[in-house]
């Protein structure tokens, strides 16, 4: 299937091709025809020579014929060329639909999501100066995809800043530790009161105790 929608797809645009060239072929043949064209007969000559005047006044009527069937052909080819870039537009976008639905598998089973996912990503867009008919003109798949980045990314900032100023009063109020400190906190040991004790060890005196 893939193999003839390709096949398809070239052959559509060798049409295409051909068709673009035969306007471009008719815009040509009827700039040289506009350089072509007979000069009407003076009025006086239809009372002089009859037969002349109405000889060039066909030559008139013919070329006015033939100018019109090229301009009307023309038209009818610029015309097509107009459907053919509508159904290629089309085509383009069901498939950056297509591969947004394999980046988004939800948003092809949960049009609520997709919805809800849509209206965040438009309100991303809008943080970084975007119009919603600006956003409304986006069909590339990949352009999508980086916006839902740039959403993750600022969501993720907003949720650290969030922690930090939760965590950052906690910091203020924790203790400075020194260096050689072992960190705990409670009384510190009374030099005098440990010589004491070293002094009543070695003495055993009722004063020293």
């Amino acid at each position: 299937l893939a193999e003839q929608r390709k096949a398809a797809e070239s052959e559509f645009e060798g049409v295409r091709a051909e068709r673009a060239l035969y306007a471009e072929q008719l815009g040509r043949l009827t700039e040289v025809l506009q350089g072509q064209a007979p000069a009407e007969p003076p009025a006086e000559l239809r009372h002089t020579d009859p037969a002349e005047w109405t000889a060039r006044k066909q030559e008139v009527i013919a070329y006015e014929l033939q100018l019109a069937k090229v301009a009307g052909e023309r038209q009818r080819v610029q015309e097509q060329m107009a459907r053919d870039a509508e159904a290629k537009h089309a085509q383009y976008l069901a498939s950056e639909r297509d591969r947004l639905f394999e980046a988004f598998p939800d948003w092809a089973t949960n049009r609520d999501k997709a919805q809800q996912d849509m209206n965040a990503l438009r309100a991303t867009g809008a943080e970084y100066g975007f119009s919603d008919t600006e956003l409304d003109s986006v069909a590339d798949h990949r352009a999508i995809r980086l916006l839902h980045d740039a959403m993750q990314y600022r969501k993720l900032k907003a949720e650290q800043s969030a922690t930090k100023a939760k965590v950052q009063p906690k910091i203020a109020k924790a203790p400075v530790l020194t260096p050689g400190s072992t960190g705990k906190v409670g009384p510190k040991p009374t030099t005098d009161a440990r010589r004491a004790q070293e002094r009543l060890k070695s003495t055993g005196k009722l004063d020293d105790a």
